[in-house]
């Protein structure tokens, strides 16, 4: 009722040792305040009461939102040791679509070549203009960053060719719940493909268009 906190305060005594190991000063003192079990089970924290007997966690899966600076993401929430987490953006400005690892944000266009894409598939999932807009960022030194961000020295030691199957082959291992993408891309995806990247990119954009 006072809003305050219920446990029990457990205390200690700090001792100030020369390196003899004689004791110079000592004094007793709370070291912290050990959370009271109630017979419900539950904790008092400020008043409120709490459980900790479950904690939520994010399904492995696509989830796309607006940011408040109005730039479009899809978070790949990915199995964990199943691969990395990343993030999908599109630029409403310039059209451009962007995949970012860890602190590294890389145009989209190479790698989704890179799986194998035509041009006839990507107009038809972006339409002209933002085919346009995206060819414009066919980067070589953003695609050879990806692979070296995803694939380990001895894989890029290797011709092209190799590089590229290896490359494939780390985002189709990466797991996701096809329960979730059945709900959030509109199709049961296990792994991320060409398929799931164009309907990832696709989802950004009827997103961006409300």
């Amino acid at each position: 009722m006072t809003g305050q906190s219920q446990g029990r305060r457990l205390k200690g005594t700090w001792e100030l040792r020369d390196a003899a190991g004689q004791t110079l000063d000592q004094r007793e003192q709370v070291i912290a305040s050990v959370p009271y079990v109630t017979q419900q089970g539950t904790f008092i924290h400020n008043g409120s009461e709490y459980t900790l007997r479950n904690q939520q966690r994010l399904r492995p899966g696509i989830f796309t939102r607006r940011k408040e600076n109005g730039e479009i993401e899809s978070h790949a929430n990915i199995l964990p040791g199943k691969g990395p987490s990343h993030r999908y953006f599109l630029d409403p400005e310039k059209g451009v679509f962007y995949i970012k690892l860890g602190q590294a944000k890389l145009p989209l266009m190479p790698l989704v070549k890179a799986l194998g894409a035509t041009p006839e598939q990507l107009q038809e999932a972006w339409g002209p203009n933002l085919y346009a807009a995206n060819y414009a960022k066919d980067d070589p030194a953003a695609y050879s960053k990806l692979k070296a961000k995803l694939l380990r020295p001895a894989d890029l030691d290797g011709d092209d060719r190799t590089a590229r199957e290896k490359l494939i082959g780390v985002f189709q291992n990466m797991e996701l719940d096809p329960e979730v993408t059945q709900r959030t891309l509109g199709k049961p995806y296990k792994g991320i493909g060409l398929d799931t990247m164009l309907d990832i990119t696709k989802k950004l954009l009827a997103v961006s268009k409300g």
